[in-house]
């Protein structure tokens, strides 16, 4: 393994290389990052600490396109709601507003839309209160067009199913 070197400039940036003296990253005084060459990471990186007021370091931005499926893990939307009184997004990726329906039924509305209305999605909820073994909870979830998806909350016991509001909603929908 190859030692790395932080190597000052005149100018006040910072060069990191490796012994063989090639440079992989210039850190500006500005705090701003230009690599050389492409970096390969395999393994955990941690990095921690302070660098000596050179700047603030900031998360980059991709301009460029995924190719084929490289999306389809990743959420493309999610909320986090509560259903109950005047409902209200708690946190939410992808998502542009929530309508209350009906009773237990909320309709997610996306800020982008889907390539398909037929997107794996997905719903959870928090039941706090009084729980009896003869009550239970659901909550199903299905995409309606490329912009929207639903989600039905219902109280379930032995003898009927009821849709009722909760007050922790979630909803998650993946694909491109």
């Amino acid at each position: 393994m190859a030692n790395l070197i932080i190597k000052p400039t005149s100018g006040g940036s910072l060069i990191l290389q490796d012994e063989g003296g090639d440079a992989a990253l210039t850190v500006n005084t500005a705090g701003n990052i230009q690599a050389a060459t492409t970096l390969g990471v395999t393994g955990n990186t941690t990095l921690s600490g302070s660098a000596n007021n050179i700047g603030t370091t900031t998360a980059g931005t991709y301009s460029g396109s995924f190719a084929g499926t490289a999306l389809q893990p990743m959420a493309k939307a999610w909320v986090n709601l509560n259903g109950t009184g005047t409902i209200a997004i708690r946190d939410s990726y992808g998502v542009s507003s929530i309508t209350d329906t009906a009773t237990g039924y909320y309709t997610v509305n996306l800020s982008t839309a889907t390539t398909t209305n037929a997107a794996p999605v997905s719903s959870g909820l928090y039941a706090s209160g009084n729980l009896t073994s003869s009550t239970g909870y659901l909550t199903r979830a299905h995409m309606t067009t490329t912009t929207a998806f639903t989600i039905y909350c219902q109280n379930v016991n032995e003898s009927e199913s009821t849709n009722v509001d909760f007050e922790f909603v979630s909803g998650i929908l993946f694909g491109d």
